[in-house]
């Protein structure tokens, strides 16, 4: 990894996760994939919109969500309401997915992301960080998802999300599930 490449990692880290200490492992891994981390500029998150894969657009149309321009709001609003937001590039420096977490009203930290069909050339790297992230947490946490592709539920379950017996019907008819991981109680062991 270049020192300038590692350089940005740890500032976006450190960024993201005060008094936590950075990683080279997970980053390392990360560049030998030719992945960047990068903050949750609009930039990139419209890239990823434009671009989003079948499952994500299929999920917000589901949503109610029918144009970039809404998808958009509703993504910045995540991240400038978040924390842990971040943006994933792909070799040629072009955004795969956006991420991040927020809190909702009732307290309940929740995680999110779309993608771009990019993604499923880098499944491994990125659910190993966004497994790492999420036990950096350390607190239970949830996801929402309408869960339209078959993999869906088995790959929440890899990350350790379970559906929680949450569902609401959606005005599109769809039904919208909440997967929850408890928090663990042991000491991330690479924070």
């Amino acid at each position: 990894m270049s020192a300038l490449l590692k350089q940005r990692a740890a500032v976006n880290f450190c960024r993201t996760h005060p008094g936590k200490a950075f990683d080279e492992g997970m980053y390392d891994e990360l560049l030998r994939w030719k992945i960047t981390q990068e903050p949750a500029e609009p930039e990139y998150v419209v890239y990823i919109l434009e671009n989003l894969w079948e499952r994500g657009r299929e999920e917000l149309r589901l949503l109610g969500v029918t144009t970039v321009s809404e998808a958009f709001i509703r993504m910045m609003d995540f991240i400038r309401g978040g924390t842990n937001s971040g943006v994933l590039c792909g070799p040629e420096g072009k955004p795969i997915i956006v991420t991040g977490m927020f809190r909702e009203d009732t307290g309940q930290m929740v995680t999110w992301f779309q993608a771009t069909e990019e993604f499923t050339k880098y499944v491994e790297p990125i659910t190993r960080l966004m497994m790492h992230e999420i036990e950096c947490y350390g607190g239970d946490i949830s996801v929402y998802s309408v869960c339209v592709h078959p993999q869906t539920e088995r790959w929440f379950k890899l990350m350790g999300f379970l559906p929680d017996g949450w569902t609401e019907k959606l005005p599109s008819g769809a039904t919208m599930r909440r997967f929850t991981k408890a928090a663990v109680e042991i000491e991330c062991s690479v924070c």
